[in-house]
């Protein structure tokens, strides 16, 4: 008996030893009950995203001046909008002047309406921490200026709306936007699947919030570097939200070459069969303003020419998109060859087809 009591009593000690020996982690002034009531963020990179989680600021979000080499030199905030929305994204129906007023912003949007977001940091992404767990104290600078956007709607997570990098002129920015449906040249980083989602939603009022996590690798920030939400109205019959970019957006540098665009439009749809492609192809733009010359690596005699095409397709289920090709033509020694063919395939491109 009285060796079973030092036994526990030893391993009684053994465990307030161990305890003692685990990271403590600097919890704020004021923490207490309501931060262990508050929602966490990821325990780790691959964990769930929370819908709605807290600035806790259990950890250290960022490194200041004071941490020496770990900290970069941030840009300054500027203008009373970042002033007074620190870890906030702001919505607006234009691109937002972070210098400019209230007046700009927007809360709530109808289908169609094109919809930009602002965040505002405390500092620029590169000081944000980031960690392997939760708990886990040894942080990671964001060395990469890296970061994720999530989304949910209606509380229920739809995870990642973007991802990107504040990096080399960028790196010391403490705001920064964000293309929710953007309208002319900002179409281009229009969200297919985030738009897709938008039009099979049901009609009435939606709340689709955003969250920022600043992210290096498989490291993530415990707390989010901002977050903000906007109400999405979808009307009784509204028509489906397109795309924002069409084929008109593509320069033509040869509008009057029908010639050279008919036969590139006719062996596109030949490769396209022979390859057992879906799509139709059915216009053709040229993106060169003239032919290239191609010659041998060693003899510099001419072996052909190139230029480079951008055309139209049509789909099966009524999509359409536009893909970049280089378009090759024989040299014979005497003359160009009358026929061409496909020499590059590059990028395809969603559009709408209209």
């Amino acid at each position: 008996m009285k060796k079973a009591l030092l036994f526990i009593i030893g391993l009684y000690a053994g465990c307030l030893c161990a305890l003692a020996q685990l990271p403590k982690i600097k919890l704020p002034a004021g923490s207490g009950a309501m931060a262990a009531a508050a929602v966490p963020g990821p325990g780790s990179y691959h964990a769930a995203r929370p819908v709605n989680p807290k600035i806790n600021n259990i950890l250290p979000r960022y490194y200041t001046a004071t941490d020496g080499m770990n900290y970069t030199a941030a840009e300054a905030p500027s203008g009373e909008l970042q002033l007074n929305n620190f870890d906030k994204i702001l919505f607006g129906k234009a691109r937002i002047d972070k210098n400019g007023s209230a007046a700009q912003l927007s809360t709530t949007f109808n289908a169609g309406e094109s919809i930009y977001g602002r965040a505002f940091m405390r500092t620029c992404m590169m000081n944000y921490k980031t960690y392997g767990t939760q708990m886990n104290t040894d942080p990671h600078k964001c060395f990469d200026g890296r970061f994720e956007v999530n989304y949910s709607i209606d509380g229920k997570d739809m995870g990642v709306f973007m991802t990107n990098s504040l990096d080399g002129e960028l790196e010391n920015k403490t705001t920064f936007t964000i293309i929710v449906v953007g309208t002319g040249d900002d179409a281009q980083a229009n969200n297919e699947a985030f738009i897709q989602v938008l039009n099979n939603l049901t009609d009435g009022s939606h709340t689709i919030r955003m969250v920022v996590w600043a992210t290096q690798g498989q490291f993530i920030s415990v707390d989010p570097v901002a977050m903000g939400e906007f109400i999405y109205v979808k009307g009784a019959g509204s028509g489906k939200v397109g795309l924002g970019r069409n084929f008109s957006s593509v320069k033509d540098e040869m509008p009057d070459n029908a010639a050279l665009k008919a036969k590139c439009l006719k062996k596109l749809n030949d490769h396209a069969k022979a390859n057992g492609w879906k799509e139709t192809f059915t216009e053709v733009k040229i993106t060169d303003e003239d032919w290239s010359t191609l010659r041998n690596e060693v003899t510099s005699v001419i072996t052909g020419r190139i230029i480079n095409i951008a055309a139209k397709a049509t789909w099966p289920d009524g999509h359409c998109t536009y893909q970049t090709f280089s378009m090759f033509s024989d040299y014979d020694g005497a003359a160009y060859s009358n026929v061409v063919s496909v020499r590059g395939i590059g990028e395809q491109t969603k559009i709408d087809c209209n």
